[in-house]
């Protein structure tokens, strides 16, 4: 289903799409102008998920049973558990750019069934793993903490890619989403490289530093209606 122009939502969707933005928006309509603390936002929108769970209403409730059944859709006889890896990670592209990013002729209704319908609008893990890094990198890349938990998410994304290809491979419906699954993989192991050189005290020639950048940026453009939010903007510099 889409409405007008705008959003591609489906029954499975819509309560994902709705909720969680009304919430934000009342927060900026509720603050005053000059706050600016999207932490703070964050913790206080956990609780309102939870109390929109009780009416079902948010991702957390039914959507999160639908998400796991739109995936299950995608991967057939496979287990979810690789594919969900990839789309926790990403986010379906900004901007009602949908039909710029990847064109169909107008039609009254479109299958929603690609991995860019089951992704949630916004990634909790990226932004939880952007936090962490900003942790370790305020520290002085002494937050021994933070950086355990960035290398064990880092090492679980290098190695998704072996353990979801043979679920793209079997699915002409996430073949498209082979080349995301490849850059996670190739930014994860970059960033392994990364903290292995900061606890060697040894830093990466400019050559390797030029290449994982590439990366980045490839994996910041728009493929298959998808962005890779691990790599945000700015963590690039």
């Amino acid at each position: 289903m889409q409405l007008a122009s705008a959003e591609y939502v489906a029954p499975e969707t819509i309560n994902s799409r709705i909720w969680p933005r009304l919430t934000a928006i009342a927060e900026r309509f509720w603050s005053p102008q000059e706050t600016r603390d999207n932490k703070s936002m964050y913790r206080r929108l956990e609780e309102v998920s939870w109390r929109l769970g009780w009416f079902g209403l948010n991702e957390d409730s039914n959507y999160e049973s639908n998400y796991a059944l739109m995936l299950h859709r995608l991967a057939g006889s496979h287990d979810i558990a690789a594919l969900r890896i990839l789309a926790d990670v990403v986010e379906p592209t900004k901007d009602y750019t949908r039909t710029e990013v990847f064109p169909q002729p107008p039609v009254k209704s479109t299958p929603l069934n690609r991995l860019a319908d089951a992704a949630r609008p916004e990634s909790a893990v990226a932004r939880q793993f952007a936090g962490m890094v900003e942790s370790y990198l305020q520290s002085g890349y002494k937050d021994s903490a933070a950086e355990a938990q960035i290398r064990a998410s880092l090492v679980k994304w290098r190695d998704n890619d072996a353990n979801l290809q043979p679920v793209l491979d079997r699915s002409f419906i996430l073949a498209e989403d082979k080349p995301l699954s490849g850059d996670l993989a190739a930014l994860a192991a970059a960033g392994l490289q990364a903290l292995d050189s900061i606890g060697k005290n040894q830093p990466l020639p400019d050559a390797w530093r030029t290449e994982q950048l590439a990366v980045v940026d490839r994996s910041m453009k728009p493929r298959a209606n998808l962005l890779v939010m691990v790599a945000p903007p700015q963590f690039r510099s």
